[in-house]
């Protein structure tokens, strides 16, 4: 891969969809290791943008040479095998990296365009209420009802991480065991 051109080399995504109900329904043909070898080559397809090359097929599939005529043969259907000799070519695969191009880019630009808002958004205002807004307040008060004034910092905030018993960290287990005992629940909450 690094040795490919800047034009060729493409976005590698973190995940690849899998869709069991399709899979299982296309594949009920075939013998287990049949399907394990498909499986293996749509994966290999996903990191190398829906081709398979030929030379690597059985090594892709794991499949011994006793077997691999065979599995060859029964996977195949599922590849376009005709438009180049030199690879098998998945066009599922394909589909999927092309909708996940998609959705990545759509995300980029929202993401672009909700940054350059708030970037413009903040020269615009100043650096008279540029301390507010970068505070992380609670939910329960939000940044408009700070008065700050003219000129004036924000107050200094220190968040408490358990508000009964701030030198307790909320995860860690009760002290001491309760003695209330459990009562039912009302009727009216059942």
């Amino acid at each position: 891969m690094k040795d490919e051109p800047e034009e060729t080399k493409r976005m590698k995504y973190q995940f690849m969809p899998m869709f069991w109900g399709d899979f299982l329904a296309n594949t009920m043909h075939l013998t287990p290791q049949e399907a394990g070898a498909y499986l293996f080559l749509i994966a290999h397809a996903w990191e190398h943008q829906g081709k398979i090359a030929v030379e690597d097929l059985q090594r892709v599939a794991r499949v011994s040479n006793h077997n691999w005529h065979r599995v060859r043969h029964r996977v195949s259907q599922f590849f376009d095998t005709l438009s180049d000799a030199n690879f098998w070519i998945s066009g599922r695969v394909i589909t999927e990296l092309t909708h996940a191009a998609e959705i990545s880019s759509k995300r980029k630009a929202a993401a672009e365009q909700k940054h350059n808002k708030s970037t413009s958004k903040s020269s615009a205002n100043g650096d008279a209420n540029r301390g507010a807004k970068d505070l992380h307040l609670p939910s329960y008060l939000p940044v408009e009802n700070l008065n700050l004034g003219k000129g004036r910092e924000a107050p200094s905030m220190q968040v408490q991480v358990n508000w009964r018993d701030p030198g307790v960290d909320y995860r860690s287990p009760p002290r001491s065991k309760s003695d209330a005992p459990l009562q039912p629940l009302p009727e009216k909450l059942r």
